[in-house]
């Protein structure tokens, strides 16, 4: 073979060799996710620091070449590394189908705000490419590309957002839709059982103090979700770094893995979130407003045990 044939050869072989692998990681991803060995935790987001703080990632690493974001700052239950996956596997997608780093718009809405119950509203992330080519006719429609191109990735989106539990559309108009629940029903296995698995062995391993608290909300108007929307907005100003919050298993209830506290420090913090939800229903004017209730359900001190309390703790729980 002719050394210049033989350096095209070997420039094939190459790139179908890159292609085949990246294939076989897309795979693989697709058996952790069914069988749930990527992060399954669903925890509580604020979206619009969740995903602007995504995208700066994906701008210092060069992965787009801008994005516009434009995000309400709502609360929504989810699993965080897959909603993050789910992102990125997205754009991931946008520069193979264009052939460019993709300037990446990104726009969400809430449907049944007003008059839903709050079970059935609904979040939609909305991803949409912008092209420097605005010769765009002749371009694969990018459902074609993800379903029968690149199947692959078509179904690792599709994966995610049923791992997610949401649903997936790719518009006539080349837009990835991804549909949320905002406020699924209660999981153990998602909502109590991993998260406190996954926060025991973090804590563990740091040799830090961990603590799970039930805290609950008595006394909401089921129509009513202003009071939960406020009490989001204290658990992260007081605990956002030192834990995640996930769904409790009753109404207005929630499950708080916090470490890297001591007792006092979590039972401190506890009282001025309530103390803050409190002056906030007074100062709207409510005359009557539900009470915050909490209690710590376990502690756990390093040194103080042998056995993994986690353990235990989940035997008890299922």
């Amino acid at each position: 073979v002719p050394e210049g044939d033989r350096g095209k050869l070997l420039g094939i072989v190459n790139r179908n060799i890159e292609k085949l692998i990246s294939y076989l990681d897309e795979l693989q991803k697709v058996f952790m996710i069914e069988s749930e060995e990527m992060c399954v935790c669903r925890t509580m987001l604020r979206m619009k620091s969740e995903i602007e703080g995504l995208f700066a990632e994906f701008d210092r690493a060069g992965r787009v070449r801008g994005t516009h974001v434009r995000v309400p700052d709502v609360t929504v239950f989810a699993g965080r590394g897959r909603l993050r996956d789910f992102i990125s596997t997205a754009v991931n997608a946008f520069q193979k189908w264009t052939g460019e780093v993709p300037f990446v718009e990104c726009v969400s809405s809430v449907h049944g705000e007003h008059g839903y119950p709050g079970d059935q509203r609904r979040f939609r992330i909305s991803l949409i490419p912008r092209f420097m080519d605005r010769c765009v006719e002749e371009r694969k429609n990018l459902k074609d590309f993800l379903f029968y191109y690149e199947v692959h990735l078509g179904l690792v989106l599709n994966r995610l957002a049923a791992a997610l539990e949401g649903e997936m559309e790719i518009s006539a108009r080349n837009t990835i839709n991804l549909t949320l629940p905002m406020k699924p029903g209660f999981h153990r296995e998602k909502d109590l059982i991993h998260p406190l698995y996954m926060m025991v062995e973090r804590a563990e391993l740091t040799g830090t103090e961990f603590h799970l608290v039930d805290l609950k909300l008595t006394g909401v108007v089921k129509e009513e979700n202003w009071h939960e929307r406020l009490l989001d907005k204290y658990f992260h100003r007081c605990f956002r770094e030192h834990g995640i919050i996930s769904k409790g298993d009753e109404p207005a209830s929630y499950s708080l893995f916090i470490m890297s506290r001591t007792a006092s420090q979590v039972s401190d913090g506890l009282r001025e979130i309530e103390k803050l939800f409190r002056r906030s229903c007074r100062s709207r004017g409510d005359e009557i407003y539900p009470t915050v209730h909490w209690t710590i359900r376990f502690t756990r001190t390093p040194g103080t045990q042998t056995a993994s309390p986690g353990i235990h703790l989940a035997e008890e729980f299922v």
